[in-house]
């Protein structure tokens, strides 16, 4: 199972920067448990891609997400979808 990361864009001027900061923070909590690109959220504006999520530890990773979406003040806004691997 895959899950998209989404922070509608707030109009502040720094908004980027901080939600890539928030990617960043994504990335060291979560690469030991599933496969997350740096790259991917370095190149991000509003969304980012969490794939190989194992289904038994999405409701984990969901939890940890929002808590990191806390510290960086995005909790009111953080969207989060699950979508199929794409297979082959």
């Amino acid at each position: 199972m895959n899950l998209i990361i989404e922070i509608p864009d707030d109009g502040k001027w720094d908004f980027v920067h901080r939600f890539r900061n928030f990617g960043e923070d994504v990335f060291r909590g979560l690469r030991a448990l599933c496969t997350v690109s740096i790259y991917e959220i370095d190149a991000s504006t509003s969304k980012f891609l969490i794939r190989d999520v194992p289904d038994e530890t999405m409701d984990d990773i969901r939890e940890k997400i929002r808590a990191i979406s806390a510290k960086h003040f995005f909790a009111e806004r953080l969207l989060l979808k699950e979508i199929e691997a794409e297979k082959g």
